[in-house]
């Protein structure tokens, strides 16, 4: 079975509008509800695409104060996951890890991964360790220990790719729920 799309979780801020998002990737798969501690507006969705990091970053700043969590699953090739902030329109990119289909300790086996990337390593653009993770879980505003341990984790993750949400242990630690029905109020664009 193939787990290869994404899964992404847009929180605008209480004074902004979550309709652009909606209108933009809303459909059939796609939920919304008010986060009851702070008012915000939880837009969840996921879909059969990849590459959409941009799109969401545009999203995101056109929100103004808005946050955003990407779970992107590449099949055989690895994961990304992305952790984006706009503040009065500015993204900025707060947690970013890419997984590579293989065991981060063996280099031969990261090599031979890399060889499908044809010498570009997608883990260079990667902004991780324990102070991006705390800073994800701040943006977020939950517990930065879930956080801290899931980027410490983090180099078992290969071992979970062809598992829904597997190799994205930082979904949980930021409390958030899969795309699905317990995700909010379905919404079509």
């Amino acid at each position: 079975m193939s787990t290869f799309g994404t899964a992404v979780v847009i929180d605008v801020a209480p004074h902004g509008s979550v309709e652009p998002v909606v209108a933009s990737l809303g459909g059939h798969g796609s939920y919304v509800r008010t986060l009851p501690d702070s008012g915000w507006m939880r837009f969840t969705t996921g879909f059969g695409e990849i590459g959409q990091v941009e799109v969401i970053s545009a999203l995101v700043a056109a929100a103004g104060t808005a946050r955003a969590a990407v779970a992107e699953d590449n099949d055989e090739y690895g994961a990304l996951w992305v952790v984006l902030s706009a503040d009065r329109g500015v993204v900025s990119t707060i947690h970013r890890r890419y997984i590579l289909n293989a065991d981060p300790s063996d280099p031969a086996d990261v090599a031979l991964a890399l060889e499908d990337f044809e010498g570009a390593d997608p883990r260079a653009l990667d902004v991780g360790g324990v102070t991006a993770a705390a800073a994800a879980a701040k943006v977020f505003e939950v517990d930065v220990a879930p956080m801290i341990r899931a980027e410490e984790g983090a180099h078992t993750a290969h071992e979970e790719l062809g598992v829904v949400g597997g190799p994205f242990p930082w979904w949980s630690a930021l409390r958030l729920v899969w795309p699905g029905p317990e995700a909010g109020v379905e919404v079509s664009a």
